[in-house]
Formats: C-alpha cells, sequence, structure tokens
C-alpha cells in the first residue's frame, strides 16, 4: 500500500510522525505533533489520516517542526510551525505562527526539495537553488537573517542534488 519515500521524523522530543506517500502519490501521516507538522489540525493522528490538500506528490521532507512537500508539476507546500520563516509563505512567525493546511510556495518549479531543522532548500528545474528560513550558519551566507520568502542562492548554478542535516546542507 505505501512505497518510499517513507519520511519518519523525530529530531526533537516536540515531534514523532511517519509520512508516508502512497501509490496514488497521496500522502498520508500517523503520530503526534504540536506544531501541525504532520498535515492535521488535532496533536495526535492514529490511525493513519490522509493529508487533506495534497495530491500528485513525488517527494517530502520534515525539519524540525516543519514539512515540505513537492508534486510531479514541480510546486513545492508547506505547513507546519512558520518559526524562521521556514514556511517559505512571507509571513514573520509573529503574524502567522504555523498550519496544518499544505501551503503553496511562490517559487519556479522545483526538482527536489531538502529540509534542514529550520531552513529549507529547493532545486529548480533549471539547477538554481533556492532556500529560506533560518540562515546562520546552514547556508555559508554573509547574513545572520531568517527568509520569509524563497531566496536564490547566486553563486550555484546547475545544481543536481542537495542533502540537509540539522545546520548544514
Amino acid at each position: 500500500m505505501y512505497h518510499s519515500p517513507i519520511i519518519c521524523v523525530d529530531r526533537s522530543a516536540r515531534e514523532n510522525f511517519t509520512i508516508f506517500i502512497n501509490d496514488n502519490n497521496d500522502v498520508f501521516s500517523v503520530g503526534r505533533s504540536r506544531n501541525n507538522a504532520y498535515g492535521h489540525e488535532k496533536e495526535l493522528i492514529f490511525p493513519i489520516s490522509k493529508i487533506q490538500g495534497l495530491k500528485n506528490i513525488k517527494m517530502i521532507d520534515c525539519g524540525e517542526t516543519h514539512t515540505i512537500c513537492l508534486d510531479f508539476n514541480g510546486a513545492v507546500f508547506s505547513f507546519g510551525s512558520n518559526r524562521c520563516g521556514v514556511l517559505g509563505i512571507g509571513k514573520l512567525y509573529s503574524e502567522f505562527k504555523g498550519t496544518h493546511v499544505p501551503q503553496k510556495i511562490n517559487i519556479p518549479p522545483c526538482k527536489q526539495i531538502a529540509c534542514g531543522d529550520t531552513f529549507v532548500m529547493c532545486i529548480t528545474n533549471e539547477g538554481q537553488l533556492y532556500y529560506f528560513g533560518g540562515n546562520a550558519p546552514k547556508l555559508c551566507l554573509e547574513d545572520c537573517e531568517y527568509h520569509y520568502l524563497p531566496e536564490i542562492i547566486t553563486n550555484f548554478n546547475n545544481v543536481e542534488y542537495i542533502a540537509c542535516g540539522s545546520n548544514y546542507c
């Protein structure tokens, strides 16, 4: 019934859930999330439940308190806590704490996504590298600001793949 990628998140004591993509490219989750990072309003979901608003999903990744999804058309969606601007929707945490409802991110079509604890990296179909969320020291950029909208990293071109750890890429 389920195939990879299967993402299990337990990066902090606050979150403990699993997200699945099934053969129809729908997304399901089960477990506990105080930050709605598993796509449901309730803190505890059991049994496995489908996340509404997501379809045709090919890739998912999770940070400390957020989840990012990529569909086969290259659209990127986020949900969970907006701490550090990690949802990439242009709102400060003081304006928008977070949501269980998937938010479509305004970014060119992407071929890959990856999460750190408080940041997201996206590779566009043209090989450009975008990021949003917390910055220092993860992205080796000069500023230490949060980035609430996707921003291109101009010194990388023709990127094929990226992987992220908690605080690095």
